[in-house]
């Protein structure tokens, strides 16, 4: 006669498969959760950013003046990319220059206000904006 199925080396393979899927489905779970984690610091990290990145229209306005707010609209959403960008890099740094320059807040101020007034009224921002001969004679 011939030889008897071998049905154990089945039965382990088999409870090998169902240990690895749980294994795995676990592992996932915690990779998912991970993530979601990361992404919810992430856009609380991101939604910090955007309030403190604004350091000039807060200085120029007040912190509780909403026009610094709409300024940052603005900053974000139609600035010229240059400008954005030297604005995050050195925005901080003039902010703090400007806190005891009432004649730069004020010249700053009308200059932002007429971004403001476009933005609102969804006028393009012309390359004159930042013609800084433009911003002594507004101030």
């Amino acid at each position: 006669m011939g030889q008897a199925p071998d049905y154990t080396s089945n039965l382990l393979g088999y409870g090998n498969d169902v240990f690895g899927t749980g294994y795995n489905a676990a592992t996932g779970a915690r990779i998912a959760s991970g993530n979601d984690a990361a992404a919810k610091q992430a856009s609380w990290l991101g939604l910090i950013g955007n309030i403190f990145k604004c350091w000039i229209a807060r200085e120029v306005y007040g912190a509780e003046n909403p026009q610094w707010k709409i300024f940052r609209s603005w900053l974000e959403n139609k600035a010229p990319t240059w400008f954005h960008d030297l604005y995050l890099e050195h925005g901080e740094t003039l902010a703090e220059f400007i806190k005891d320059k009432p004649t730069f807040k004020a010249a700053i101020r009308t200059w932002m206000d007429a971004r403001i007034e476009e933005y609102v009224n969804g006028e393009e921002t012309s390359e004159d904006a930042f013609n800084l001969s433009t911003m002594k004679e507004a101030a």
